[in-house]
């Protein structure tokens, strides 16, 4: 037996509902500071090392000579 054109319509329709309903509560049970872990970035900026004057401007003349060595 297939399904009719509308029947199908009105399947995908509730499925993209459900989808948007289950987005919701997911995004409302979480909190802003939880950060899923597919998500998670590296360390804090003021977890990083501080670069000194001097190993800055070596990074940046290294990056020019990559630009012109490429």
């Amino acid at each position: 037996m297939c399904a009719s054109a509308s029947s199908k319509l009105l399947i995908l329709s509730l499925l993209v509902l459900f989808g948007f309903i289950g987005a919701a509560v997911v995004s409302a049970t979480t909190s802003d500071h939880e950060v899923p872990s597919t998500f998670a970035r590296g360390p804090a900026v003021t977890e990083a090392p501080v670069n000194t004057e001097e190993e800055a401007v070596k990074s940046w003349g290294q990056r020019v000579m990559n630009i012109f060595h490429t």
